[in-house]
């Protein structure tokens, strides 16, 4: 950068100033001022650009004595590219009497390679012709080094923000395609459940038409069979009454297993709406019904505190029906010992049933709540197999869960819940 050299004095200025302040102001006091400026200052002949001041600070910078760069030129110190460029810059200021500004000029000095901001001026005589060179430089060596690391610092860092906006750029489309994946599969979950549902709903209504219109012609096949056991028993051969009470003993199991169908799809097809229902008298009113059962057995039932519901209190009796049914049923030698508890856990009652009967191998545990289900021979032990699936489905229309824990011969404890957010 290049400017007018109109605001440096001349020589004739510098003169007055002297006169005007006196003795004071020597040449002394002017060089004391060159010494402590903390910057290099140099002065060279317009004519054949050797140096003829130069300050202490200049000295320190170069790593040359004062003595040693008196009436030398650039080339006596510096590299011969380095020495041509002081020197063409040198002359365009003379030549054209503009002030020159260097922001970066690289020289290498005793200790190494430095950088300077450099500002050299033409020094007028009284005629307005260039005398002198005057140059003032400042070591920017370190401010450079700063900078540089600075810059260097900065790359880094865009460099690993545009790595790091990649890398979101590629996690946020992978999110975008999961997103968009778990969207298709749960619309089509939704489908499959919306289909499911219809057709659970199609099988339970299914169940019920079938289960219901065959009872009628099942009763006739059993009135008749019943009749010829009655009219024939004896008039025939053995063989005969044996074929009839095996066709009389399959009508019953067949009855038997079309009510228990009706049973379960009447958990569906007629729900009542929940009310307001103390699950100890729902208690009492199942253990009445099962009066005969129990004292045959000898059990002995007994109850913790139990809560009030919003629940279908006829499905609650069957749900209490069927459990202690079973522990009455599957009993060992002991007489059964049953117990009703219920706990509050957080948003949720916990009930369980727990006897002393035959147990059930873990292996079991799961198969045992699905419908028609058995683990055993009809000789054993009497029935469809439907109980316990007609458990689950009670306790899962009321937004519950069912399982159970046991082992062979140590007893078996059934656990449901019911939200606390139906109860009261």
């Amino acid at each position: 950068m290049v400017t007018s050299p109109a605001a440096f004095p001349t020589r004739a200025a510098w003169g007055n100033a002297l006169i005007e302040h006196g003795s004071e102001v020597t040449e002394a006091f002017l060089d004391s001022i060159l010494e402590h400026i903390p910057n290099m200052v140099f002065v060279k002949d317009a004519a054949e650009l050797r140096f003829v001041r130069f300050n202490r600070a200049g000295e320190a910078l170069l790593g040359y004595r004062r003595e040693d760069l008196i009436g030398k030129n650039d080339y006596d110190f510096f590299p011969k590219s380095e020495a041509d460029f002081f020197t063409s810059r040198d002359r365009e200021v003379l030549a054209r009497g503009l002030v020159l500004d260097i922001p970066e000029e690289p020289i290498h000095t005793r200790s190494g390679l430095r950088y300077l901001h450099t500002k050299k001026v033409p020094v007028l005589d009284e005629q307005g012709r260039p005398r002198y060179l005057l140059g003032i430089s400042e070591d920017i060596t370190e401010r450079k080094a700063v900078e540089e690391q600075l810059r260097r610092a900065h790359e880094d860092l865009e460099g690993k923000v545009a790595q790091r906006t990649s890398e979101l750029q590629r996690v946020n489309a992978a999110l975008q395609a999961e997103v968009a994946e778990r969207r298709t599969v749960e619309a089509t979950l939704a489908a499959k459940a919306q289909g499911l549902a219809r057709s659970n709903k199609e099988l339970e209504q299914y169940a019920y038409v079938a289960s219901h219109d065959l009872q009628e012609p099942l009763r006739m096949v059993t009135s008749y069979m019943q009749l010829i056991a009655e009219r024939y028993r004896g008039r025939l051969d053995a063989s005969a009454d044996e074929f009839i009470g095996y066709a009389l003993d399959g009508a019953g199991r067949m009855k038997k297993l079309i009510d228990d169908l009706l049973t379960y799809s009447r958990v569906s097809t007629r729900r009542r709406d929940p009310v307001s229902t103390d699950s100890a008298v729902v208690l009492a009113r199942t253990l009445d019904n099962l009066r005969l059962a129990i004292e045959e057995s000898g059990a002995v039932v007994t109850h913790s505190r139990l809560p009030t519901l919003l629940v279908d209190d006829t499905q609650l009796q069957q749900l209490f029906q069927n459990l202690i049914g079973n522990a009455l049923k599957f009993r060992g030698a002991a007489s059964p010992r049953i117990h009703v508890e219920a706990t509050r856990r957080e948003l949720e009652w916990q009930f369980s049933v727990a006897d002393n009967g035959i147990g059930i191998d873990v292996r079991h545990h799961d198969e045992i709540f699905m419908i028609f289900r058995r683990l055993h021979g009809r000789e054993q032990y009497p029935g469809t197999g439907i109980g316990l699936a007609l458990c689950k489905k009670i306790v899962e229309q009321q937004g519950g869960r069912i399982w159970l824990e046991s082992e062979p011969g140590r007893g078996t404890t059934v656990y449901f819940t019911i939200p606390a957010t139906q109860s009261q």
